[in-house]
């Protein structure tokens, strides 16, 4: 949905359950949108309600019928549409875990664009250590390797990890240095 981010609920890195409200884009057209579908849904049906009294005495009042039928569900369908993409406005959580980004003051007021990504929801458990090894220390790891992580925040406490995937060919880091990817699970 395309739109104007109005209010940004919460904060960054905040845990969020499945459900939970992220995220309201402003609602004023697409509310506009509802009430001129309702209006129309309400002329359609009000001229098919006055062409059903008057088809038991006019023929041609009966030939309408099925055209003016179709158009009030035709006005229906638009209503429910526009319904449906107001509820768009309110963007929640569609799993449990930690709301990703960096500032929610930057977001608002600011346009999306159909399938812009504004934050993401990050699950603890699915988290995974990427390791840049260096051309010149490149040793033989196997899949399945036991690795430690040493923090700088504590030295003292690794984090153990298990090496999921080795890359075949080094390749250029963002500091342009050549490196083989290894990414590890906790």
């Amino acid at each position: 949905l395309r739109g104007v981010v109005r209010d940004f609920h919460g904060k960054p890195n905040q845990e969020v359950a499945k459900g939970d409200l992220l995220i309201t884009l402003d609602r004023t057209e697409l509310e506009s949108q509802v009430a001129v579908a309702r209006q129309g849904l309400a002329v359609a049906a009000a001229d098919l309600r006055r062409a059903v009294q008057k088809s038991f005495n006019d023929l041609e009042s009966k030939t309408q019928l099925e055209v003016l039928k179709a158009r009030a569900q035709e006005k229906q369908l638009a209503v429910q549409r526009a319904e449906s993409m107001l509820a768009w406005t309110q963007i929640r959580a569609n799993g449990s875990g930690i709301a990703v980004f960096a500032d929610a003051s930057s977001w608002i007021g600011r346009p999306v664009a159909i399938g812009e990504k504004i934050l993401e929801i990050a699950r603890p458990e699915d988290a995974e250590l990427q390791i840049w090894l260096a051309v010149a220390d490149a040793i033989s790891l196997e899949t399945g390797s036991d690795v430690q992580m040493f923090l700088n925040t504590d030295p003292a406490d690794p984090l153990d990890a298990t090496l999921t995937q080795t890359s075949f060919e080094s390749e250029a880091r963002a500091d342009q240095a050549a490196a083989f990817r290894l990414k590890a699970t906790f």
